[in-house]
C-alpha cells in the first residue's frame, strides 16, 4: 500500500489503495481518527442533516442535506475525487471559526 495526504487536507494522511486513491472507506477512518462528530455527516444516506457522500449510479455526489433538500452538489465520475473534495468541505464546515 502507498501512503499519501489529500491534497489540501493537512494531517489526514492515510493508507490509500496500490493506485494511490482515496476511498470511502478511507474517508470514514480518517474522519474517525480527526473526531469529527459522526452527526455532521453521512457515506450511506442522503436524508441526513449535514455533508453526504454518496455513490449514485455512474456518479460519486456530494452536498449538504437539509430538510430533506440537497443543496450545493457537486458530481464527480470517480470516488476519488469526490472523496477528496469531501474531507476538503466537511474540514472546512467542522472547524470552529
Amino acid at each position: 500500500m502507498s501512503r499519501r495526504e489529500p491534497s489540501g487536507i493537512a494531517g489526514t494522511e492515510t493508507a490509500t489503495g496500490e493506485n494511490g486513491e482515496v476511498r470511502t472507506y478511507d474517508v470514514a477512518e480518517i474522519l474517525r481518527r480527526a473526531g469529527v462528530d459522526a452527526t455532521r455527516y453521512s457515506l450511506t444516506s442522503g436524508s441526513h442533516e449535514g455533508l453526504c457522500l454518496l455513490n449514485e449510479g455512474r456518479l460519486w455526489n456530494v452536498f449538504l442535506s437539509e430538510r430533506g433538500s440537497r443543496h450545493e452538489v457537486h458530481s464527480f465520475e470517480d470516488e476519488d475525487s469526490a472523496c477528496v473534495y469531501f474531507l476538503k468541505r466537511i474540514f472546512e464546515i467542522s472547524s470552529p471559526g
